[in-house]
This record gives structure tokens, sequence and C-alpha cells, in this order.
């Protein structure tokens, strides 16, 4: 499939897939955008591109999206989305500046209905009204959205967890088959290896996991057992801004999300940053 630019040829889309459903990937991409907003001040662009039954919304305290990918339909297929509309169509994160959320579908039965060329349009206007766009896809290849961006993305972030059903079998049976037949080689994805044990623990370690799947291993995120109670609060935003420790496992990732899309901490952010460096033990 041929990339579609943005118009000034910068890519700026980065893709956040699981090895298999509901093992944290959500939380992984989310907490990833809000920790780039909150230290960049950038436009980010959040795409939940799950075409079947996105739950973002409730996890924010929503119980109905107010708009979502299913209301852009008809502008995808005549292909006359605008980057104005779009930002209509997004939910601005209080407490997240800069950060623009497209909640996914709702409909699971009119996955299908969603063409690979509504997806590369969608990605398309979002680069040109986004400085970062992060698009969360389904585990499962079998609708446009999971294989369109993965392809178009600049940078493939894969989340797994240490059991090995997910980094062995569910990998194998989908993302390393898919990949071979689109010409994505492994070593263009990242590995996030979610709720596993720094230490070993006795079970399977992240580095141990990365060398099975062929994916370099970027960051490993610890269980965070109080994380349920946010979710079902509608408070994920404020879990992952209050998660100093979840911010330092994802130093690496938003160093390559920064990275990519040309983005750089806040003047006061990098002040702070060096000063944490230079004397982490005290607060400033």
């Amino acid at each position: 499939m041929k990339q579609i630019l943005p118009v000034d040829g910068r890519r700026r889309v980065a893709v956040f897939i699981g090895t298999t459903p509901n093992i944290g990937t959500t939380l992984v991409a989310y907490s990833a955008a809000v920790a780039v907003a909150r230290e960049t001040g950038g436009r980010i662009g959040y795409l939940c591109l799950n075409l079947k039954s996105s739950k973002l919304h409730r996890y924010l305290g929503i119980d109905e999206a107010p708009a979502s990918l299913d209301s852009l339909r008809a502008d995808l297929k005549s292909r006359s989305l605008t980057k104005e509309r779009l930002m209509q169509h997004c939910k601005k994160v209080p407490g997240a500046d800069g950060l623009s959320l497209l909640f996914g579908s709702l409909l699971r039965e009119q996955a299908e209905f969603f063409q690979p060329e509504d997806v590369e349009h969608l990605l398309c206007v979002a680069e040109e009204a986004f400085d970062l766009v992060i698009a969360e896809v389904n585990a499962y290849w079998d609708n446009a959205a999971t294989v369109c961006a993965m392809e178009q993305a600049s940078e493939r972030f894969v989340v797994t967890t240490p059991d090995i059903t997910h980094f062995q079998e569910d990998f194998q049976r989908w993302m390393r088959t898919s990949c071979s037949l689109l010409g994505i080689p492994l070593s263009a994805c990242r590995l996030i290896v979610n709720g596993g044990d720094p230490g070993g623990g006795g079970g399977i370690r992240s580095k141990d996991i990365a060398k099975d799947m062929g994916v370099e291993l970027v960051a490993e995120l610890t269980r965070y057992p109080d994380v349920t109670r946010f979710i079902n609060q509608g408070t994920l935003t404020e879990w992952a801004a209050g998660q100093p420790l979840l911010r330092r496992q994802l130093d690496s990732v938003a160093d390559y999300l920064m990275k990519m899309s040309g983005l750089a901490p806040a003047p006061a952010k990098a002040r702070k940053t060096m000063k944490e460096r230079m004397f982490p033990r005290i607060s400033v």
C-alpha cells in the first residue's frame, strides 16, 4: 500500500498495538500521550482506531461519547475531511493541555465498512492537524484500521505481557505473520512489556521476551493494582498524570515520540528535568 504523506512531507504517526486484546494497550498508549502532552505542551492527537466497541470514553468518565470515529464516516468516504472538522470531533483533555481525543467506533458490526482508503485519509488529515498523532489499534489484523495504521506509522510500539501465550502464540499467529505479509520488518517495531517484573522474580524476564520475539525492548511497566479502580471511576487521566514511576518507565517511549515529531520539552520542564537529574533526591 502506498504511503500518503501530509503536505509538509513529514510523518507524525505512532501506532500502539497489543499482541492480545485486553492486556493494557489503551493504558500504555494513553499514558504515553498524557506524558508527552504534559512534557511538551504540543498538539497531540490521540486516535482510538478500535473499530470494535471502543471503551476509552468510559475510562475518562464519559457515559456516551459526544462524537466519535463513527461521526466522521461520511467525510472519510467522500475524502472531504478537513483538519478543522476533525478537531471539532475531538475532545480536549483537562489536565493534559494540547491533548485531543478522537473516540473509536462503538458499532462493532460495522467495522468492516471502514476501508483502507478511509483510514489513510484520516491519518493524513490528522498529521496536518497535530504535531504528533498517536493511533491505538485493535490487536487483531482483520480490519482496515490496524493494517493501515501499522503501514503508515513512523513508530510502532507493540505491547505484550509476560504471559507466554501472549508473547509467543498470539504474537506468532497475528503480528509476525501479518507483518511479514505486509513487508513490515520486526526491526521497525519496539516492545513494551506491561505487567513485568524488573527483577525477574522467578518469572520470564522482559529482555528474554524481547529476544524471543525478535523485537527491541524499550519499556517495561510494573503492575499497577490500583489502576482498575481509577478506570472504573473514569479518572484515567488523573491516574496517568499522578504516577511518577509510570512516567519514568515510559521515558524512552516519550523520547521516541518527541524525536519522531520534532517536539521538545517546554523550557520549564527541561529545567526541572535537569535539576532532577543533578539532584535526584531533592524535590523540585
